[in-house]
């Protein structure tokens, strides 16, 4: 336990030390409007579901998030593209959102799934896409996270048989359809590794390690709603940054 807190406050003091931040992008879905099968919504930057089949939409949540426009996904893939961002040593890559379940979702083993990843081949949505994903069971309270390496050889991403788990379980999420926040900070450490913290509402962030830094360029973020029914995920206020250590 000491270890880990030890890790976390390194991983901050490396962040702050001579350290700047440039936006990736910054989406509210207040300017958004879906295509007409509903399988792309473009907003700030545009966010599709693989396949034809309408599984998105902007849906207001003035009891929930808040939101007088947010993203549902009802189930499967969606992704989002932004311009390559290779991490240093010292800098990384900042993720935050908010969201929340409209109905409580099902248990099914590990079926809400956020990565962050390099779409080498250009299709954000095949197997050749080696990343980081978090991978979590919002069915119970406390319920079984890991964060995995996927190499992107095969399956697609965050859902593929290439992937191995960096590290131990830890505890999720809240469950139900509270709102809840989420920060995920991926750093380029000086010897060579990349660490991943994970961090859920107030919860004290949690930090797994690539010990080999296998992936230090990204371009897609992705949400894969896999095996539930009648999830329908809300997110909203998604923020991806970029902390670069020194500026040259």
């Amino acid at each position: 336990m000491k270890n880990k807190y030890l890790g976390m406050i390194s991983l901050h003091l490396a962040l702050l030390a001579g350290a700047y931040a440039e936006t990736v992008f910054k989406e509210d879905f207040s300017a958004s409007s879906e295509t007409e099968n509903a399988s792309a919504v473009d907003g700030a930057t545009t966010w599709t579901s693989r396949g034809s089949r309408p599984l998105l939409g902007v849906v207001g949540d003035t009891e929930g998030l808040k939101s007088g426009s947010s993203l549902k996904i009802s189930k499967g893939f969606v992704y989002a593209t932004f311009p390559d961002v290779t991490l240093n040593e010292g800098d990384a890559l900042e993720l935050s959102f908010r969201y929340r379940f409209a109905q409580p979702p099902q248990e099914t083993g590990f079926p809400l799934r956020l990565g962050l990843y390099n779409a080498t081949s250009g299709n954000p949505a095949d197997g050749l896409s080696p990343g980081y994903w978090f991978m979590t069971n919002p069915a119970a309270e406390g319920g079984k996270s890991m964060v995995v390496y996927e190499e992107g050889t095969d399956g697609s991403p965050g859902g593929g048989s290439d992937f191995s788990a960096l590290q131990d379980l830890f505890p999720g999420p809240a469950a139900g359809t509270t709102v809840s926040t989420f920060k995920w900070t991926i750093l380029r450490s000086s010897g060579g590794s990349v660490d991943i913290a994970t961090q859920t509402n107030d919860d004290a962030p949690v930090t797994r390690t690539d010990q080999g830094g296998k992936v230090t360029t990204f371009n897609a973020f992705a949400i894969s709603i896999a095996s539930m029914v009648n999830s329908e995920f809300l997110i909203d206020d998604i923020a991806l940054n970029v902390i670069r250590k020194d500026k040259k």
